[in-house]
């Protein structure tokens, strides 16, 4: 265990807060707000904080099991990545169920081609990656929970 480094979040918050930031400007420009690009901004900015609540969390933990003299790695309980991964499942199919519903029942062309693109992003390899992505984040946050004081 040792000092935790934010150099390669600093790196990824430079690319990503670009990406999220040109998305968000591009769903401005034109007569009309395009609601696809402005989601994508707003779920590039969602996986930056994400990462950095990770990382906030884990220099934390770092910093209690050093005053502690802990020195053995955070764990998580073996049942935190199938209750994230379960989780992600549901986000999945929820989505991929709304997006059906776009597809059929959407009031704009826009509306229907983001209903596509949700159905086969999701019934493709959205139900493999999402829940893996969630069950690996909710076992890293379980594990760097800081434990009660006894």
């Amino acid at each position: 265990m040792g000092q935790t480094s934010f150099a390669p979040l600093a790196l990824a918050t430079v690319i990503l807060g670009g990406i999220g930031t040109v998305l968000a400007l591009g769903a401005t420009e034109g007569p009309h707000t395009n609601g696809l690009l402005l989601a994508g901004s707003l779920a590039v900015w969602a996986f930056l904080a994400v990462c950095w609540v990770i990382v906030l969390r884990q220099a934390r933990y770092d910093a209690w099991a050093r005053a502690r003299m802990r020195y053995d790695r955070p764990r998580a309980p073996a049942t935190a990545f199938w209750k994230g991964a379960g989780v992600g499942l549901l986000i999945a199919v929820g989505a991929a169920v709304w997006g059906n519903e776009l597809m059929l029942r959407g009031a704009t062309d826009q509306g229907r081609g983001a209903g596509g693109v949700l159905v086969w992003l999701l019934s493709s390899w959205g139900v493999v990656v999402l829940p893996v992505l969630c069950g690996a984040l909710w076992a890293k946050v379980v594990g760097t929970r800081i434990p009660p004081p006894r």
